[in-house]
């Protein structure tokens, strides 16, 4: 799959609209260096077990998680103190021997605020080329931009063989000039990028990544969670141990009515001479 690698590339693709997004659409995809730069302090990271997460109030961060092979299981991208966030585009990285990406939604942080109209410009799914690019962008009118922490996004991942994958937020220089080409791109309402304090409109805050380990053990020292593959095997063996059972219960019983209806019906013709 063809990546588009300069930011702001998914966002272009929005729709515009005659009326007030038409001009606020037209800054969130504009890349003009001479912007004026919003710094504050936002920060990314990527949970491996969003369990506890919900789209406005992120859970515990956990950066490991032990997998079986053949596993699907979810990760959340969560966005920490953000203000007026219109909208966004990250690059995920991943091993692509490792993992595959089937699933995607980020109609989470941002479609929770009253009146959102998020639309997702994110690159077709699945995706097993290494590198997944997630954009979007809340096209209300009147605009509703999103303050606060949440789960910017959540993606399911499946996986492949044993080892391990490290997943990161993309900062990549791809010509080699010094200058980033690929990175976290925020804009605001006003057209303003968030937390950029180089000038170069990408995002310069905290970013953390995460690490898969498929069929091995997550490395020491990291907040990791376990999912058993024999735990997830028994649990299906046990239901199909009960639906053969219910199956063959429901055969025999309709047997035996059949078995005794017959019988009945055949004591009640031979008796009948003799009534």
């Amino acid at each position: 799959m063809a990546l588009n690698i300069k930011a702001g590339k998914l966002l272009q693709s929005l729709p515009l609209r005659v009326g007030a997004p038409l001009l606020t659409i037209a800054l969130v995809a504009g890349l003009a260096a001479s912007a004026a730069a919003q710094v504050d302090r936002p920060s990314l990271a990527i949970d491996v077990s969003p369990g506890d997460n919900e789209p406005t109030k992120p859970g515990e961060i956990e950066n490991c998680i032990e997998v079986p092979a053949g596993y699907e299981f979810e990760i959340d991208l969560i966005i920490e103190d953000v203000e007026e966030l219109l909208a966004w585009e990250i690059r995920v990285e991943y091993d692509m021997e490792v993992l595959e990406v089937v699933a995607r939604d980020v109609k989470l942080f941002q479609q929770a605020n009253p009146g959102s109209s998020v639309f997702d410009v994110s690159e077709a799914l699945p995706d097993n080329d290494g590198m997944y690019g997630l954009a979007a962008a809340d096209t209300s009118d009147p605009p509703t931009p999103d303050s606060g922490s949440g789960t910017l996004a959540r993606l399911t991942l499946r996986a492949l063989t044993s080892g391990e994958s490290a997943l990161n937020f993309v900062r990549r220089d791809l010509d080699d000039d010094g200058d980033l080409d690929i990175g976290p791109f925020l804009r605001n309402v006003d057209g303003e990028i968030i937390g950029d304090s180089d000038g170069d409109t990408f995002f310069d805050g905290s970013a953390t990544g995460a690490i898969v380990a498929v069929e091995t053990s997550c490395p020491p020292g990291l907040n990791s969670v376990t999912v058993s593959g024999s735990e997830d095997s028994g649990s299906n063996d046990t239901w199909i141990f009960i639906a053969s059972a219910v199956a063959i219960l429901a055969v025999t019983t309709v047997a035996g009515t059949v078995f005794f209806y017959r019988r009945a019906r055949s004591s009640s013709m031979t008796g009948s001479p003799g009534s």
